[in-house]
């Protein structure tokens, strides 16, 4: 394994001195491993394509940025992590930025229902409001939780933690979550 790394490790500093063709190189031995990585974290075949060239065009165009550690793998692999969270991020779907005129349909109506869909919309928006003022690291913990339904071991795997320790971090950004939304309920109800 030494060796590998060690080869991994000088490809990358020749395609970092202007070498490109070498990446190809890096591509064929790495491409599975980063495959394999997307599709735990629970991504379409076709995404995963998608994410394991995008690292590797981030590669590319970072590769001033290798250092002479000879570490690759790391590097590479943080690289994939901050694909998959970008990647996440664009593609959760905001419900009070994505509604669709059904919902609006149902906000306008005279139906019998009426009162109950405007509430939940009012609960959701207070919702993201609250989740709005979260710092990142909550707001992302919580997301990749709840709405992306990971487990607490992928999470760990993703953010290079423990699986304790995302379990601590998600208690207490929930716990912050809750508070704020509470006070927002509570300074409207004032």
């Amino acid at each position: 394994m030494e060796k590998d790394n060690q080869s991994d490790h000088q490809l990358m500093l020749a395609v970092r001195n202007g070498e490109i063709k070498k990446l190809g190189v890096l591509f064929e031995t790495h491409h599975l491993q980063l495959f394999n990585y997307f599709r735990r974290h629970k991504t379409d075949p076709a995404t995963t394509e998608d994410l394991v060239h995008e690292v590797f065009t981030k590669i590319l165009i970072s590769r001033t940025s290798y250092n002479n550690d000879g570490n690759f793998m790391g590097w590479m692999m943080t690289i994939a992590k901050n694909v998959l969270i970008s990647h996440w991020k664009k593609n959760t779907k905001n419900p009070l930025t994505h509604a669709g005129t059904n919902e609006v349909d149902q906000l306008t109506s005279k139906k019998p229902d009426q009162e109950k869909v405007l509430e939940q919309k009012i609960h959701m928006d207070y919702l993201m409001r609250s989740l709005s003022e979260l710092s990142q690291e909550d707001r992302d913990i919580i997301l990749l939780r709840r709405m992306k339904e990971l487990s607490n071991e992928d999470i760990a795997s993703l953010i290079g933690s423990t699986v304790n320790a995302v379990k601590v971090r998600f208690f207490r950004a929930l716990k912050k979550l809750k508070t704020k939304y509470w006070e927002l309920i509570e300074e409207k109800t004032i």
